[in-house]
């Protein structure tokens, strides 16, 4: 059985898995854009809280200069966000009473459209799910997660051979995950007899019957593991999407398209918030 088929199976368990063996963390995880300029437009999006957000029939351009004004950011309407029917003159009529993310806001705007948003040298870039998730479209980021990973136990398995050659045992056949051999029926005492001795025959079958492999993961991959199976599972590598993500000693360097990007820094926000309440 290979490793990736092991994890596409055990997805869930380990997702579980992760979350009970956090102990207490110090702090969470620092997301780093590529670059300076990315790093502040993506802290200004995410840490901003616009309150009594109100649009009444209000046109797109207007939305978006109200935005530039109050973040102090230069947002640009992509042709590619016109195919979806959203432009400067797409009218909107949004309210929320007050505790909204800047971030946020554009996801709920957006999302009806099948749009979203993007950064590029500090500029936001609206455009549709298509082109963003174009790898030339993907931002990267990364996450320093050393306090995080270093409260998760390594996970030991064992895997058992799926398929094995068929041989008779004692009238029955050997096979399957456990390889294990068929009852037979108690034999009254007095009729016991004595255990043949060892043949080459019965010597092949036993190193026939391998035992099973111990496969130990790390608190790195757990964690890798998590966020692929977690977030946007169809968009990375090898689900066939273009997203991935990589291990630099604790820190991960994500490409992703930027909505995910923010969907896992949620994520590891949560998992060490969570050890910080326990």
């Amino acid at each position: 059985m290979s490793l990736n088929s092991i994890f596409t199976n055990a997805g869930a368990l380990f997702c579980g898995l992760v979350l009970a063996s956090l102990a207490m963390a110090q702090s969470g995880p620092q997301p780093q854009p590529q670059h300076q300029s990315d790093r502040i437009t993506f802290e200004t999006l995410e840490n901003t809280t616009l309150v009594e957000v109100d649009f009444f029939e209000t046109r797109f351009e207007e939305v978006v200069n109200s935005l530039q004004k109050k973040l102090g950011l230069h947002f640009i309407i992509s042709d590619a966000a016109s195919d979806n029917n959203l432009h400067e003159e797409t009218l909107f009529t949004f309210s929320h009473p007050s505790n909204l993310r800047a971030a946020t806001l554009l996801d709920l705007l957006l999302k009806p459209y099948r749009c979203t948003w993007t950064i590029q040298d500090g500029v936001i870039h609206i455009t549709n799910n298509e082109d963003a998730s174009l790898q030339e479209s993907l931002n990267i980021m990364m996450f320093e997660c050393g306090d995080l990973i270093k409260q998760i136990r390594p996970i030991s398995i064992l895997i058992h051979p799926q398929t094995m050659p068929n041989h008779q045992y004692n009238g029955g056949k050997v096979g399957g995950v456990f390889a294990i051999p068929p009852q037979q029926n108690e034999t009254p005492e007095e009729e016991v007899k004595p255990t043949p001795p060892t043949t080459p025959a019965s010597q092949g079958l036993a190193e026939a019957l391998p035992l099973p492999d111990e496969i130990v993961i790390g608190p790195v991959e757990q964690l890798k593991k998590l966020i692929t199976g977690t977030v946007s599972p169809d968009s990375w590598s090898e689900s066939g999407g273009t997203g991935s993500i990589i291990a630099v000693n604790n820190v991960l360097v994500v490409r992703q398209t930027q909505a995910n990007l923010r969907q896992i820094n949620q994520l590891l926000e949560q998992l060490g918030d969570a050890n910080l309440e326990n």
